[in-house]
């Protein structure tokens, strides 16, 4: 591929301005636009002594969004990893997170307080509740038992339709 820019620094620079990328991502940008590892590696340390390429801040920063709706810990890990990232930031991004289980309360707690609002049928709420919290990496069991806790919290008890 023909290089559209002068330098390796100049094309990762452009494409870090987007959005935050990690060093791998910039990695193989560069090398798809035909840049050499020498040249890369340039740049790379370039970026990172301009702060412009950090990857235990990116990681950091993609715990905190991803945890606006609750994810496993295993969810997040995997969702890192096709970042590119390696597993030590991996583990010092993750390092501060409560326990699913907690994750998995708190995710169960407002989704069901919130859809209690008008009239609801506490089953299909349960039915979703479980398919959210499975589709965010939680285990059966983890989901059954935050659930349970937060049906316990907000004394709806367990079972039928109930109208508030």
């Amino acid at each position: 591929m023909k290089k559209p820019f002068q330098s390796a620094t100049d094309a990762a620079v452009r494409y870090v301005a987007r959005r935050e990328r990690t060093e791998a991502e910039v990695r193989d940008k560069l090398k798809e636009y035909g840049f050499s590892d020498a040249q890369i590696d340039e740049a790379v340390l370039d970026l990172r002594n301009s702060l412009l390429l950090n990857d235990g801040e990116y990681a950091r920063e993609f715990v905190r969004t991803k945890l606006v709706t609750p994810h496993s810990i295993k969810a997040l890990r995997q969702k890192m990893r096709a970042h590119k990232l390696s597993e030590e930031v991996i583990d010092d991004a993750l390092s501060d997170l409560d326990t699913d289980f907690e994750n998995a309360y708190s995710e169960s707690f407002s989704f069901l307080h919130n859809a209690m609002r008008g009239e609801y049928d506490m089953q299909k709420l349960k039915q979703k509740l479980y398919r959210r919290l499975i589709s965010h990496g939680y285990s059966y069991d983890t989901a059954r038992a935050a659930m349970e806790k937060a049906e316990e919290g907000l004394g709806t008890g367990s079972g039928a339709t109930q109208a508030p």
